[in-house]
């Protein structure tokens, strides 16, 4: 195909030549920019007669894509003429790109998401910026960006975050590098104090770099799991495991599945022991539930009385499996009977008949 925006030539007879007309203006904005043929600005050609007009200036011209795969011939060439026009300019602006994007939360419970990407810019310009927006199910939303030095780095240069600018990651304090070449940047989402109660296994990322002139095509990130909420307790039960008419453990049911680094016993107590008078010994976790071994009183299952049981965050030795921590309980949590009764002994008796032999 052909574009062409030349300018005309000028008029000749007498003794003067008009002279050529300036090659137009293209600008041509474009996703992808493919296919073949010639695209010209060219200016006309002065008029011939006894003394040639002077030729016309070649246009401008201007390509933006993000990704360019054209064959096209391009061509701002000046008018020929008594004095030549001079040549025009074509500007070729590449968009920036983003490749490599990984995610993930940080499983130490700071609520924080680990962000890598590459980014590249065909121009090779210093000047690149990036949006980061985060989705957990509402759209997507601007993500806040740790500002903290050093938490945010690259492989070339180092660029600084604002989050009030429309791109967050670089700025004139210092933009994310591409003459080098591509450059990886990682950086942290303080997912936490954004959505303070997020719990999804679908969250995403979505990066749109800029570099002052063209914005890239935008990259969202797979799925990934966010959880930012402690484990809450739900409920307890009391158990005679081992079926020897003593109550030896206490389930404790948490919301989500957890972690126990260690046992320590100041972090468990009974508030009330019970009509089966518990004490804790020991701990385990599996998935979701806490199982606290405990001593009681010898042959009781059950009672009037239920015991109550309390968490007392110490040391942060109960977490979830992204390191969420589990909190002091808000009160004593009562744990109902679950222990089966057993037969201790047993009175026979003839039911009223009596046989003779």
């Amino acid at each position: 195909g052909i574009i062409s925006v030349n300018g005309n030539n000028g008029g000749g007879g007498g003794w003067n030549g008009g002279g050529g007309g300036a090659g137009g203006s293209i600008n041509i904005t474009a996703d992808i920019l493919a296919g073949g043929g010639d695209i010209t600005a060219n200016g006309g050609a002065g008029g011939d007669a006894g003394k040639d007009g002077g030729g016309g200036g070649g246009g401008r011209m201007l390509l933006n894509s993000n990704i360019d795969s054209s064959t096209f011939t391009k061509t701002v060439a000046g008018g020929w003429g008594y004095n030549s026009g001079s040549a025009g300019t074509t500007c070729e602006v590449a968009a920036p790109s983003v490749s490599g994007l990984t995610v993930s939360q940080v499983a130490d419970g700071s609520g924080t998401v680990q962000i890598e990407l590459t980014i590249d810019d065909g121009d090779d310009d210093d000047t690149v910026e990036a949006l980061v927006e985060y989705d957990i199910g509402a759209g997507y939303q601007k993500a806040t960006v740790t500002t903290i030095d050093g938490e945010t780095n690259a492989t070339f240069g180092d660029p600084k975050v604002n989050n009030a600018d429309t791109y967050q990651i670089g700025n004139a304090l210092g933009y994310v590098l591409t003459s080098s070449g591509a450059n990886t940047v990682s950086t942290i989402w303080n997912a936490g104090s954004d959505e303070p109660t997020a719990d999804v296994s679908d969250a995403k990322i979505r990066i749109t770099p800029y570099d002052g002139i063209t914005t890239g095509a935008l990259v969202e990130s797979a799925e990934f799991l966010l959880d930012v909420v402690a484990p809450d307790e739900i409920s307890a039960v009391y158990l005679d495991n081992d079926l020897d008419g003593t109550i030896d453990r206490v389930d404790i049911i948490f919301s989500e599945d957890l972690t126990l680094t260690s046992y320590d016993a100041s972090d468990w107590s009974f508030t009330e022991s019970g009509s089966v008078g518990l004490d804790d010994t020991d701990a385990v976790v599996s998935s979701n539930i806490l199982r606290l071994s405990v001593s009681a009183t010898a042959d009781a299952t059950g009672g009037a009385t239920d015991p109550t049981v309390v968490y007392t965050n110490n040391a942060n030795r109960l977490t979830d499996a992204i390191g969420n921590v589990a909190l002091t309980f808000g009160g004593p949590l009562g744990a109902t009977d679950a222990a089966a009764p057993l037969i201790f002994s047993t009175i026979p008796a003839d039911g009223g008949i009596d046989v003779e032999k």
